[in-house]
């Protein structure tokens, strides 16, 4: 399953994810830079009193592959 990661710097300067699945493959950069600069904008999360989402950095899609060695069934 692909999900994308959305990577901000938040209110003290540290790096913070938004991870969501189910997204659309073939995002280009301007549609997930639009979004990302309008989820920063609204400031609709926030941890202690301070912004989660400020400034966008980064967007990828990631990959999940398991690879399962065993499964114990009860």
């Amino acid at each position: 399953m692909k999900l994308l990661d959305l990577e901000f710097t938040n209110a003290a300067g540290k790096a913070q994810h938004l991870k969501i699945n189910y997204v659309k493959q073939g995002l280009d950069e301007a549609t997930v830079r639009q979004a990302m600069d309008k989820l920063s904008a609204a400031k609709l999360f926030q941890k202690d009193g301070e912004d989660m989402y400020v400034t966008p950095k980064a967007a990828q899609y990631v990959e999940t592959i398991h690879e399962p060695i065993f499964t114990e069934n009860n």
